[in-house]
């Protein structure tokens, strides 16, 4: 196991070309949609009474009275969002299919090399993220909605609404574990996938197989990658809070360690993949 980390962070290292590729895609695209959707909330609601005295203080009738008076425009920029949410699904899946395809390769690769397979390989892997989130929110909804339709008679069952919480708490961990189990099947698929070149439903059959076999190893690389991403968290907000951003200095400061953090996100998602993909018999520790 140890042995396999150490190589998938080699390999990451190595790969450091697309991972800086990837991090300036995602920038632009979020610079371009952020400035985008601020623009419009500033000309729809920045010069409004009521949107100032929501800023100021909590009052219910304020927002009763700009919900009211907002509701249309809120409605459109909400059908607006669902736009922006399938243009970085879309994009999503391609930046991601590059990564896992140098996750498979033991040689440093060009951009023009990463491009060309991940366009290549893209509707493959967009059929096979439609299934995924086909499965994700089937998942979602076995998980919660029994909860939601028995939470308030779990509430008055319960002599204390601590043992409510405690359930509850207890789903949603059964529901993440659920969730990465089909975060590692998607990795695992795609590997096979780009390997073997077989059908759709054969990549999930033998990816499948593939996770299975190594379930355990499989979690540790999960549990490891979650609280590598906990611990940076962690860190960021202990220093912004520890410091705040009193001034346009420690703002530039934060913007950069900001993107330090996200730019090690896709290193850490990069390493994990990597682990995946060694765990498969073509690519075990060669």
């Amino acid at each position: 196991m140890k042995e396999i980390i150490l190589k998938s962070c080699k390999s990451t290292m190595k790969q450091w070309r697309i991972l800086i590729w990837v991090y300036f895609i995602q920038l632009a695209v979020v610079l371009f949609l952020g400035i985008q959707y601020h623009d419009i909330l500033k000309d729809r609601f920045s010069y409004t009474l009521d949107f100032r005295k929501l800023i100021l203080h909590y009052d219910h009738t304020i927002i009763n009275d700009f919900l009211n008076t907002h509701w249309p425009s809120i409605t459109n920029l909400f059908n607006q969002l669902k736009y922006l949410i399938l243009i970085w699904l879309l994009l999503s899946i391609f930046l991601d299919g590059g990564l896992v395809f140098a996750a498979t390769q033991k040689e440093q690769l060009t951009v023009k090399q990463v491009y060309k397979k991940a366009s290549a390989y893209y509707f493959s892997f967009l059929k096979m993220a439609i299934i995924y989130l086909t499965i994700a929110a089937i998942w979602t909804s076995l998980v919660f909605l029994p909860l939601a339709s028995n939470l308030e008679a779990c509430i008055r069952y319960f002599s204390s609404e601590k043992y409510a919480l405690w359930l509850i708490a207890l789903i949603i961990i059964i529901w993440i574990k659920g969730m990465a189990i089909l975060f590692a099947w998607s990795i695992s698929s795609r590997v096979i996938k780009l390997e073997q070149d077989v059908s759709i439903f054969q990549s999930l059959k033998y990816g499948w197989n593939i996770l299975i076999k190594n379930k355990t190893k499989t979690i540790l690389i999960l549990v490891l990658l979650i609280f590598i991403h906990l611990m940076l968290l962690w860190l960021y907000i202990t220093l912004e809070s520890s410091t705040g951003m009193t001034s346009p200095l420690l703002v530039f400061i934060f913007f950069i360690l900001q993107q330090c953090f996200v730019f090690l996100r896709i290193g850490l998602r990069q390493s994990v993949y990597t682990g995946i993909a060694l765990l498969h018999p073509s690519k075990r520790l060669e």
